[in-house]
């Protein structure tokens, strides 16, 4: 061993001090995927006994490591491919031995053993040592779902995101295919395997089953919070996900998931549609030796081809009647002629159906080169590819127009990682890799099918025309990562040291926008202009004009050091250090009257510092403190809006149609030559923004009760401070106050409101200057239980309760992404209240049965009842909460101009109803049951075939996940109510199932 340390040390520390020294770096978490098995060999006084020698096998894999327990009694292994398998046995002079039964390594969380020896003459005596596994000092509540979880538990579509919404902390977005940890629509890290593959570019980057299919997993550990210092880059959560492994057992499976259309229930706003079509998801996995006990492989391959249709509604209170069926001409006060026409229009759009389809092929290949007993290599490559023709959205309905004509989509998600862990002594392992993850998504619009063209038409908040803002999208990601980390046991530590770097290339050609947008307040404004009868009646034009294509680089470098502490027998301490910096692209020119525009700061004192304690108060209780300081860097797509802020390279503006030079409807703006003066836009960052961060403190009480029950309850505090914000500096200071006169459903007045009233600009020569700065705030309160059992026959449950409150003055429509904008300029505490993602309650169970009769049981009736298994997951949550707001249409007092006629207060901010809370709109409650069955066929000895059934909403309880959120609209000083004010106008998935046959073997 001494051998051995002296031959890799010296290539390892050169190794280190190169990436010490290197300029740049990254969040890439490129140790992420590997297992530890640690622990601490005692006396029969309970005294740490050093030089036992701790023997680490897994057979099937060729694996052994041979430890030596430190001065304290202190064994560690890191470095461990995650499976099952593991065995360790402990040996020591003068000590009867003890060896353990067979257990799994999971990917992330250690597997800790409190292990002790009896002398041998205690031994004969009748004595025997003992050992068990007992929960590190992990200061959050990493949810763990195993390969079994993976195989056993229901998943539509077979997407992993199903399976992550178990952990308690976390909710899915009911709209899209996003997750949200803590009450915040932030982004959060995927890795796989250690590689960091989430896109920030992206709003399709955190999708789960474009990263990894289901087959391939080995473990998924989803990581709330309280995650150690060696992971960073979000101040929500952290998906971590292993693959699977080869072995020198073979193991091979061949699989097709399909659904038929006869197999789904209508959709409570599809209008008697089935808008499920038949899916196809077949597959094959392949593993095993091709030199025994020295290189494994594992190949996995699957396909999928869905087809779909999507329902496009207009349900906008304002446009159709009660029924959504058609126009309500009432809401349109211009010509008859003129509103027939804008009602043949958009009565064109209404209750449409369009095909959708979806597919994909993506294929692994991971090899595991066991090179001697002290060297290992890890080697894997994932390709992916996807298509959506019709566009990305399926089978669903959309309440409020923006499914005809939707852009078509590619993607393409390719990763390969080499990774080499080296044993450099009885207890220190090193970890070094090297990865390249890209991403790339292509759109491209079909030819236009309304008489508008390309033409993007919002009408009273609802998309009348073109669907997607852009002809052509590019958006491609690079990520080249590097990083390396050591771990070492000394004494009653185990302390860990590891720096992270990446490069990351982003190439985008998307110019949004490019083909005009005409904003319209309502029916009447709309039918006006689209006569071409020669009026303005628009409530602004926003266009972008400039060149579509640029390049930047972001580099990102980070290091940290943690530390585990067994400070006595029952207490564990845990303390860390991360410190993360990045390198900003800077735009090669800047405004002239902005020299900010040129400069993207990039934030020094991203220190995070996290700790930890477990203390056991005996061997059924064990209750914990975690405190720790994250992060949240900035997402690409924010970069790029800086990147582009200047005006240079792409300009955006803003036209009012009293300005002098405004187009008529349809007509845009061919070159920025025949904008009106004025009109520009530009966005920059202050120069002390810094990143987002969130100080985190949890206190938990852990406890194994009677009948094999484990129980957890936990409260976390979680601000967010410093979030980002965004004031428009070309507004002057108010100095004007008006009143609005509000009626009630009668027509009556029934009271007022008073706001300021912006009236002008610092400078006319552009429209608005938005700064980015860090005035936001939110605060997370959260109450949580989880409890697990094992009841013995087969049956094992799992269930979680959280109660949380989310709130937050960052809940604005969003200027760029991630930074919202405000009612009120510079005044985001007007706009604090419930989270837009704030889920009060939910609860989730979970269940997998097995029964098995025992042998003593007739012949027939073990044939005929064995080898069934039943599963299910059963979700119960409050609805997601959502801003009342106010259409405003025009100028509203005689004598007073407002600068943005577009909000009460003429700020062009957000247009809510400032009177009423934030957030006070709540979508119905959320009650789902999926069900799986499954009957496995034994062929032969090694062979056996499953056939399943799944049901996904097995009561078809199809929840309001949306409603109207239009609370009134405003005219010359008069806000109106509007009918129907949180109303259900969208609704949960209906009903459906799939079948499966699987050959395993």
């Amino acid at each position: 061993m001494a051998q051995v340390r002296s031959v890799y040390m010296p290539i390892v520390l050169t190794l280190l001090a190169v990436l010490l020294l290197v300029p740049t770096g990254a969040p890439a978490q490129t140790a992420a995927g590997a297992g530890v098995v640690n622990g601490v060999v005692r006396d029969h006084y309970g005294e740490g006994l050093p030089d036992a020698e701790v023997i680490l096998t897994n057979e099937s894999m060729g694996l052994r490591r041979v430890m030596e327990t430190t001065i304290d009694g202190l064994f560690d292994a890191a470095g461990l491919p995650p499976a099952h398998g593991y065995r360790i046995k402990v040996t020591r002079k003068d000590y009867a031995g003890w060896e353990s039964a067979e257990f799994s390594v999971p990917v992330g969380r250690p597997v800790t053993f409190e292990i002790s020896l009896l002398p041998g003459s205690a031994s004969a005596s009748g004595d025997k040592p003992a050992g068990r596994i007992v929960e590190g000092v992990a200061s959050g509540i990493p949810l763990l779902i195993t390969r079994s979880d993976v195989e056993d538990l229901p998943a539509k579509s077979r997407q992993l995101d199903a399976l992550a919404a178990l952990a308690p902390g976390l909710h899915p977005d009911p709209n899209g295919s996003r997750l949200h940890f803590l009450g915040r629509q932030s982004h959060y890290p995927v890795l796989v395997d250690g590689i960091a593959s989430d896109n920030s570019s992206s709003e399709h980057g955190s999708d789960l089953s474009m990263r990894v299919s289901q087959d391939s997993v080995q473990d998924l550990e989803v990581l709330p919070f309280g995650y150690p210092a060696s992971l960073g880059g979000s101040i929500g959560g952290v998906i971590n996900i292993a693959t699977r492994s080869g072995s020198n057992i073979w193991r091979g499976s061949l699989y097709e998931y399909y659904r038929d259309e006869g197999l789904t229930a209508l959709g409570r706003y599809s209008l008697g549609h089935n808008l499920a079509g038949r899916k196809h998801q077949p597959g094959a996995s392949l593993g095993g030796p091709l030199v025994e006990d020295r290189l494994f492989f594992f190949a996995n391959v699957e396909a999928r081809d869905a087809h779909s249709r999507v329902l496009n509604r207009i349900l906008n209170p304002l446009i159709a009647d009660a029924a959504g069926t058609s126009v309500a001409l009432a809401n349109c006060r211009a010509a008859q002629a003129q509103c027939a026409a804008a009602a043949r229009f958009v009565e064109s759009q209404m209750n449409v159906l369009a095909p959708a389809s979806a597919r994909s092929l993506a294929g692994l290949v991971k090899l595991d080169l066991n090179l001697n007993e002290f060297n290992f290599l890890r080697f894997e490559i994932r390709d992916s590819r996807w298509r959506w023709p019709e566009g990305f959205a399926t089978e669903t309905v959309a309440p409020n127009g923006g499914l005809l004509g939707q852009n078509s989509l590619r993607a393409r998600s390719r990763y390969y990682k080499l990774g080499w862990t080296a044993v450099l002594g009885s207890n220190a392992v090193n970890e070094l890799s090297l990865a390249t993850y890209r991403d790339r998504f292509v759109s491209a619009a079909p030819a236009p099918r309304l008489s508008t063209g390309w033409l993007a038409l919002s009408l009273a908040g609802s998309n009348v025309g073109t669907a997607q803002p852009y002809r052509t999208s590019l958006r491609e990601t690079e990520r080249n990562q590097f990083g390396d980390h050591l771990r070492v046991g000394a004494g009653s530590h185990s302390l860990q040291f590891g720096v992270h770097w990446s490069e990351n290339p982003y190439r985008i050609q998307e110019l949004a926008n490019s083909n005009g947008v005409y904003v319209y307040a309502g029916l009447t404004e709309f039918a006006r202009d689209f006569s071409l009868a020669g009026t303005k009646s628009y409530s602004y034009l926003t266009q972008t004009l400039g060149m579509p294509a640029r390049f930047f680089r972001v580099k990102e470098f980070s290091v940290y050091a943690q530390d585990t502490w067994r400070a006595w027998r029952g207490l564990t301490v845990s303390g860390g250090l991360r410190w993360d910096k990045a390198a900003f692209p800077q735009p090669p020119a800047s405004d002239p009257h902005f020299y900010q525009t040129k400069t993207i700061p990039s934030p020094n004192l991203a220190f995070s510092p996290r700790a930890g304690l477990a203390y056991e108060l005996n061997d059924r209780t064990v209750v914990r403190f975690g405190f720790g300081l994250y992060y949240a860097p900035y997402p690409a797509s924010f970069i790029d809006a800086l990147y582009l802020g200047n005006g240079m390279q792409q300009t955006t503006v803003r036209i009012y149609p009293n300005q002098t030079g405004s187009p008529y409807f349809p007509i845009v703006l061919a070159s920025m030559a025949n904008a009106p003066a004025g009109t520009k836009n530009i966005l920059y960052a202050n120069a002390k923004i810094r990143y987002s961060y969130t100080p985190q403190t949890t206190v938990a009480l852990e406890r194994r009760v009677g009948g094999g029950v484990q129980v957890s309850v936990r409260y976390l505090a979680s601000p967010g401070n410093r979030l980002l914000t965004a004031k428009d500096i070309n507004l002057a200071e108010t100095t004007a106050n008006r009143s609005y006169t509000i009626l009630n459903s009668s027509g009556a007045a029934s009271g007022s409101f008073s706001t300021p009233i912006w009236t002008s600009r610092t400078s006319t020569a552009y429209s608005q200057v938005h700064e980015i700065a860090n005035g936001g705030s939110s605060s997370y309160h959260g109450m949580m239980t989880h409890a697990y059992k094992s009841f013995g026959r087969g049956l094992s449950a799992q269930a979680s309760y959280v109660w949380s409150h989310a709130i937050a003055n960052t809940t604005g429509p969003w200027l760029v992404p991630g930074v919202p904008l405000n009612t009120y300029n510079g005044n985001p505490n007007a706009d604090r209240g419930n989270s837009s993602v704030d889920q009060r309650h939910r609860a989730v169970l979970s269940w997998n049965w097995e029964p098995v009769l025992p042998s003593g049981a007739p012949a027939f009736a073990r044939k005929l009842l064995n080898g069934w298994q039943q599963s299910a997951i059963v979700t119960m949550a409050s609805g997601l909460p959502s801003t009342p707001l106010v259409v405003v249409s025009g100028q509203q007092f005689a004598g007073l101009n407002m600068v943005h006629p577009t909000s009460l207060a003429g700020s062009g901010g957000w247009a809510r109803a400032p009177f009423l809370p934030v957030n006070s709109l709540l979508a119905g409650a959320q009650h789902n049951v999926d069900a799986r069955l499954l009957r496995k066929i034994s062929v032969t000895e090694r062979i056996h075939a499953k056939v399943l059934v799944e049901v996904f909403n097995l009561f078809n309880h199809q929840g309001t996940t949306a409603v109207n959120p239009i609370a009134y609209t405003a005219s010359g000083g008069i806000l109106t109510p509007v009918r129907d004010l949180g109303a259900g106008i969208k609704a949960g998935a209906p009903r459906t199932a799939q079948i499966a046959f699987r050959i395993e073997f």
